[in-house]
């Protein structure tokens, strides 16, 4: 029971989220009657191994990019790497999620430099990472692009920047192809 959390409720069921993926928890009931309290027995239970979405009030699509097995075995540590979409619309209840709950230090705006800047709590980076080629155009070969694209990633390499949400517009294409290229990097096969 380290690094217990609690929570104090009157009713006969509770909520809890933001539980890692693959993990297995504990958890005991102390009843008050009074002046005496009754313990319970520790039960257990664990979460499936599945893809970690996250609720930040406002915010869509928001997921965690740790708790995927790489194709050597190991696991990629939860709670560090975020995606999502904007966070334009984020309400009080999302930013202290994402502040307090989720700790997360930096913002990656894959949008540019002509969207406005969001929480001043945040280290913010905007980057213009380009969107999807379409047609016979391919903007990937473009060398303002690369440069872009290879800033966003440089972010990944300090550890001060950790935890990282990182987002476009709808987290979906600019968004996409980052998560891609990050698992990519810490040794997912080209399936996961």
């Amino acid at each position: 029971m380290k690094d217990a959390t609690c929570y104090l409720t009157s009713s006969t069921e509770l909520t809890v989220e933001h539980l890692y993926v693959g993990t297995t928890y504990y958890w005991y009931v102390d009843a008050v009657y009074g002046e005496y309290t009754v313990r319970s027995r520790v039960f257990n239970f664990s979460t499936a191994r599945t893809p970690r979405t996250v609720d930040i009030d406002g915010v869509s699509n928001a997921r965690d990019l740790g708790g995927y097995v790489t194709a050597d075995g190991k696991i990629i540590k939860q709670g560090m790497i975020y995606r999502s979409a904007k966070l334009d619309d984020i309400t009080e209840l999302g930013e202290y999620t994402l502040l307090y709950v989720l700790g997360i230090k930096t913002d990656l705006d894959l949008r540019g430099y002509e969207e406005e800047a969001p929480k001043e709590e945040l280290n913010y980076v905007p980057v213009a990472c380009p969107w999807y080629s379409t047609g016979g155009n391919h903007i990937w070969m473009n060398d303002y692009n690369k440069e872009e694209f290879a800033k966003a990633i440089k972010v990944f390499a300090d550890i001060n920047n950790y935890p990282i949400i990182f987002h476009c517009s709808l987290g979906r294409d600019r968004t996409g192809t980052l998560a891609m290229v990050l698992g990519g990097l810490l040794g997912l096969d080209e399936n996961t």
